[in-house]
């Protein structure tokens, strides 16, 4: 007579041993989701600047401080969008003179404000690592902190030509203008971000060099955080409009 066994254990065993891979799986399309999304923005980013671009580069100069038409001035002047919200965090300072970059790249800020960081998602000794931080939400502080963070970790800058590494500072009227805006998007999703993502250090920075203020996030990120480099690129054609205002 054979004697009975139970074999209930088994099946939970086997249970466990299936859900793990199936819970990669749904964590790893959620966070490949996630930057589909961002890429998105991003190239929405990029057709906002590369709009302004074309309005804002041959624009009257007495707007920007007597900086000469068709030229980048200096790289690190900040957005007025910085700017705005310091005022409203009650900083002093006040706002800064308009500059042409720093009005093309608000342009371009405007939409990555929807997907830039909070300082509970990326900061250190802050950082929660869930699909709910991942998604973001609305919080006293991110606002502030995702200028931050853009003036940081994302740039505008303007190739030779479409997909080319060599930038330009000076442009020609009637000639076709290349917009490139990159990212450094968080990758928050537990267990996959470490697999599809790198760390801050690792990324490909030779753009992100021409960010409004480069070294701003130095000691603020979680060093455990990883980060997706994400760019797009537009073109349109330069307004060439050397119109003075009255």
């Amino acid at each position: 007579m054979r004697a009975y066994r139970d074999e209930g254990g088994a099946v939970y065993a086997e249970i466990a041993i299936a859900i793990l891979p199936l819970f990669t799986l749904v964590m790893g399309v959620a966070q490949l989701a996630l930057i589909a999304q961002a890429s998105l923005v991003v190239r929405h980013a990029a057709q906002s600047a590369v709009r302004s671009a074309v309005v804002v580069l041959d624009d009257d100069e007495s707007y920007y401080g007597g900086a000469p038409r068709l030229m980048i001035e200096d790289e690190a002047a900040p957005g007025a969008l910085t700017a705005v919200v310091t005022a409203m965090s009650g900083s002093p300072g006040g706002l800064p003179a308009a500059s042409r970059i720093g009005t093309i790249r608000t342009a371009a800020f405007r939409p990555l404000l929807g997907i830039a960081p909070g300082p509970s998602q990326v900061a250190s000794g802050r950082a929660a690592r869930s699909i709910r931080h991942a998604i973001g939400g609305a919080s006293n502080d991110r606002l502030a902190f995702a200028v931050i963070y853009l003036d940081a970790a994302a740039a505008v800058t303007f190739p030779e030509t479409p997909g080319s590494s060599s930038l330009r500072t000076s442009f020609a009227p009637d000639e076709p203008i290349t917009a490139r805006v990159t990212m450094a998007y968080p990758c928050l999703v537990p267990l996959v971000a470490e697999l599809l993502c790198d760390e801050y250090d690792a990324l490909d920075t030779s753009d992100l060099s021409y960010a409004a203020r480069p070294g701003a996030l130095s000691g603020v990120l979680d060093g455990n955080v990883r980060y997706r480099l994400i760019q797009a690129e537009a073109t349109l054609t330069n307004q060439g409009a050397p119109y003075p205002y009255p």
